[in-house]
């Protein structure tokens, strides 16, 4: 509980709820004037915390759903255990005969994934006492943020409409007035579909999860065998 809010916390689950619930809280701000003063805005942000630790279980079981859909194992497996495009065969020798030593998985004459999958628990155990340990975490935050939003793309989607729907009725049935306002609680609405349309993609969540592959693994040249 005490970690909740860490840095991975911050940016992957609690920036998946805002994403998800930022146009309705943003229209809220807009339209209701009640909720604009400081006492309000203290409980909105309670709120928010809460629905963050509720929604913290279903977000995850989401993208564990997405990544199975996605991949049929994850990249970090396939670069250091097959022969491939991503890394070059022999950064990929080098990679498997140091892990080989530093997690006693047998990678060099044995092909099994079960084994790559193992050595790779340990990276992933360790990784953070590697200098380049601040990469893996941004380019993993990066990847948790776009598979916790690729699981609840359509809700996304579905109330953004929702959202631009009910600010066009709500202008005629205010008589027409403020304009301004519904003009940019539209354009929000519009901004954050288009974000959920092109940016949370299959493409870009295999890229990101391509980025921390390599992110991993490179740590494994900075850690000394004899050690």
């Amino acid at each position: 509980m005490d970690k909740f809010f860490d840095a991975y916390g911050l940016k992957v689950r609690l920036s998946s709820l805002l994403i998800l619930l930022g146009p309705i809280i943003i229209w809220m701000l807009l339209f209701v004037e009640e909720i604009r003063n400081l006492s309000s805005l203290v409980f909105v942000s309670a709120v928010i915390y809460a629905v963050s630790m509720l929604l913290a279980v279903p977000l995850r079981k989401r993208a564990n759903i997405v990544m199975k859909a996605t991949f049929d194992e994850l990249p970090t497996v396939t670069f250091l255990s097959e022969n491939n495009s991503k890394i070059d065969e022999k950064t990929r020798l080098r990679y498997c005969n140091k892990l080989q030593c530093l997690s006693g998985s047998s990678l060099i004459d044995n092909n099994k994934k079960e084994d790559y999958v193992s050595a790779l628990e340990w990276l992933k155990s360790n990784y953070h006492k590697s200098e380049r340990a601040h990469l893996v975490e941004e380019e993993n935050m990066i990847f948790g943020l776009i598979c916790n939003l690729k699981g609840v793309k359509f809700l996304g989607i579905a109330l953004n409409v929702v959202l631009l729907i009910i600010t066009v009725l709500y202008y005629f049935l205010s008589g027409r007035q403020d304009l301004t306002t519904h003009v940019i609680a539209g354009d929000i609405s519009i901004a954050f579909l288009c974000l959920w349309i092109f940016v949370v993609t299959e493409k870009n969540l295999k890229y990101a999860a391509n980025k921390y592959a390599k992110a991993l693994l490179s740590c494994i040249d900075s850690f000394d065998i004899a050690k």
